[in-house]
């Protein structure tokens, strides 16, 4: 069993990374390996991007809470996203600008 109990995990499609694969095809399977693992089914969300998925991410979360960010593709965009949010002091809870 899966000894941890993520509240969300938002797969996201980056068609640079494809490699061969259709879209969809490498997050599904990340998804199922999930599953196997005992993630619920409810725990998924989808994101057409780095950036989506990361403002996904932040706009569900909540003061005290573990949000892992693992970023590739949109790295500049998503470092200009969280040096906007810290500059405005802005906390989980709260909308993004």
């Amino acid at each position: 069993t899966w000894p941890w109990n993520p509240d969300r995990i938002i797969r996201k499609e980056m068609a640079i990374y494809l490699r061969g694969r259709q879209p969809g095809e490498a997050t599904g399977l990340l998804e199922d390996e999930f599953r196997k693992l005992g993630a619920r089914d409810s725990v998924f969300a989808r994101a057409g991007s780095e950036l989506e998925a990361v403002r996904a991410a932040l706009t569900e979360a909540r003061p005290g809470d573990l949000v892992l960010l693992p970023v590739h593709a949109e790295r500049d965009q998503v470092i200009h996203l969280m040096e906007t949010l810290a500059a405005r002091r802005w906390v989980p809870g709260r909308p993004l600008p």
